[in-house]
């Protein structure tokens, strides 16, 4: 069995969990006898060739030029046609896509289709879902995913800062309407949301006819996919795994002090902010350390909020940070703390850092929201609490800086048994030999 994985972004490029997800996948495939290629996109006009864990990778060009159609979707980006080429180049038996962005999105699932092949697509994130990216209506209240012109609209509105009174009137705007504006520069991009809500709804049912199967990673985004009216027999509920579920527990040696942990991105969706401002908020002879391991970007829109991140850590000593440690370098960090924070401002579809954290034995300090709320069991392995509030942070890291029992009870109960990649594996091997066989 050959398979193309496809995916936005990849090695050594980027780091993300999507990227992590896919290359224990194609390890624990080629256990199975799988043989698999991947593709992905890179930024410029040409394309390159290299191994990647022994794994061959291709990176199609996506040029930077780009018409107003290719911005709105109407026509697939510049350099699509090595894309297309690529689908026929190994006699490939299924495509799995595992992205949805400009370089990685509907037009590639379509040529997938029409080059014959059965199509798989693995959503990792609220985008195909939310034009915001967090499923949070307003940014503060979860939503439940269902894609509506009007109250989709409001809430994109609101996160571009747009007054409560505007944002009304122009989500009302008929979708032609909408749509016929969008010519007119920025302003005209503004007042054609919602013409932009409905294309992302149309979008997202386009992709589930050209989807033989869509696999969720988390039970509320499998929730949201039916909401929008994609078939239940269509969307495998298929979590994530570790590839290494089975490793050594870490061994516990709780101090005087609390290690708390933070691996994350320095995105604000990442919520570090949160936590730095909670450990800052404690009393100075709160025993409490704070270790933190960032990915830090050179995107400008987050300079302001990485440097605000420095600032707060250099004013408090309690806070260590630090940045990314390979994922070789995880299972020590967790070796040297008492709990591992993951306070997300955003519904996660995992994240895979939680299970690392189980699978080592540390409870998890995370927010009530999300995939984290599907792996935490909330006063057993770990404690949830509210993603978009300081001071229940603050009150329960001070009680656990206070209250060593409590870490101790916490850890004792996580269970390490956690889901495995190699499991995940052999789901996908039983969906691909599944569709294989309706041929």
């Amino acid at each position: 069995m050959k398979i193309l994985q496809s995916i936005g972004w990849y090695f050594p490029e980027s780091t993300g969990g999507s990227e992590v997800y896919l290359s224990q996948l194609v390890r624990e495939l080629h256990e199975c006898g799988v043989q698999n290629t991947i593709v992905a996109p890179v930024d410029g006009s040409s394309s390159r060739q290299y191994l990647f864990e022994g794994t061959e990778v291709f990176r199609y060009p996506v040029l930077p030029e780009r018409s107003p159609d290719q911005i709105s979707g109407k026509t697939p980006h510049g350099g699509f046609e090595q894309f297309r080429a690529l689908l026929s180049r190994d006699n490939f038996d299924l495509y799995h896509q595992h992205s949805w962005t400009y370089g990685c999105g509907l037009h590639h699932l379509q040529a997938a289709k029409q080059a014959g092949l059965p199509t798989v697509l693995t959503i990792h994130v609220p985008a195909p879902v939310c034009l915001r990216g967090t499923m949070l209506r307003h940014g503060s209240d979860v939503c439940d995913g269902r894609i509506e012109v009007g109250k989709c609209s409001e809430c994109w509105f609101e996160s571009k800062n747009v007054g409560p009174v505007s944002r009304k009137m122009i989500a009302r705007l008929p979708v032609p309407i909408a749509g016929s504006l969008r010519r007119f520069g920025r302003v005209g991009t503004a007042l054609a949301t919602p013409a932009i809500v409905q294309h992302h709804l149309d979008t997202l049912l386009k992709a589930a006819e050209q989807a033989d199967s869509i696999v969720a990673v988390c039970q509320w985004l499998r929730d949201a996919l039916l909401i929008n009216g994609i078939s239940s027999g269509k969307v495998l509920l298929s979590r994530q795994g570790l590839r290494q579920a089975g490793s050594e527990a870490v061994k516990r040696d709780f101090g005087d002090v609390l290690k708390v942990g933070f691996l994350g991105r320095a995105d604000p969706v990442k919520g570090a902010h949160l936590l730095m401002e909670a450990v800052a908020s404690l009393p100075a002879e709160c025993p409490l350390l704070l270790e933190m391991h960032m990915v830090w970007s050179d995107n400008p829109q987050w300079q302001t909020y990485q440097h605000q991140l420095r600032k707060t850590a250099a004013s408090d000593n309690r806070i260590n940070l630090q940045d990314a440690i390979g994922l070789d370098e995880v299972h020590n960090f967790l070796a040297g703390i008492d709990i591992l924070a993951v306070p997300s401002q955003w519904l996660e579809t995992g994240p895979l850092v939680v299970l690392e954290a189980m699978a080592a034995g540390v409870p998890v300090l995370g927010a009530d929201i999300g995939g984290i709320a599907e792996l935490v069991s909330h006063d057993v392995n770990g404690l949830l609490l509210p993603y978009d509030q300081v001071q229940p942070w603050s009150a329960t890291l001070q009680k656990l800086a206070e209250n060593p029992a409590e870490i101790q009870r916490l850890t004792a109960g996580v269970n390490r048994s956690v889901r495995s990649m190699a499991t995940v594996a052999s789901e996908m091997c039983d969906l691909y030999s599944n569709l294989l066989a309706k041929q």
